[in-house]
């Protein structure tokens, strides 16, 4: 949902809400959001939207603040690439809204579409240089 409200958002407002949700909801689309964040940055720092408040200033990862935190790799953003694949692994496990695993040949065999597909998030992740795998 936080996602679709960033890539579909036609404001700022609409926009910023990525940043209400666990990074593990926005990281496939971190580009995205680091561009836009880098390119207005200074016209929120200048326009001082009702949302551009310190608490929403700390949720924003310093890497993608202009001139405060360099890039994703020498910010640690590996790090925390690793620590939210951790957090979605465990979830996956723990059959969160009904989600299941079906061995192959049973019912159709195959996994629900809500089960976490570690993979897919590694090969996202590699091609976005996210991450050394």
């Amino acid at each position: 949902m936080k996602q679709r409200l960033f890539l579909e958002g036609k404001d700022d407002v609409m926009k910023q809400e990525v940043f209400n949700a666990r990074a593990s909801y926005w990281m496939p689309i971190r580009d995205d959001i680091e561009s836009w964040v880098r390119e207005e940055w200074e016209r929120f720092e200048e326009e001082k939207p009702e949302w551009f408040t310190d608490h929403w200033k700390e949720l924003v990862r310093d890497y993608m603040i202009p001139g405060k935190g360099g890039s994703f790799r020498e910010s640690g953003g590996e790090a925390e690439a690793e620590a939210e694949l951790a957090v979605l692994r465990r979830r996956s496990t723990k059959g969160k809204r009904g989600s299941k695993v079906v061995p192959a040949g049973v019912d159709g065999g195959e996994k629900d579409a809500t089960v976490f597909n570690e993979e897919k998030f590694k090969r996202q992740m590699k091609r976005k240089g996210s991450m050394s795998l």
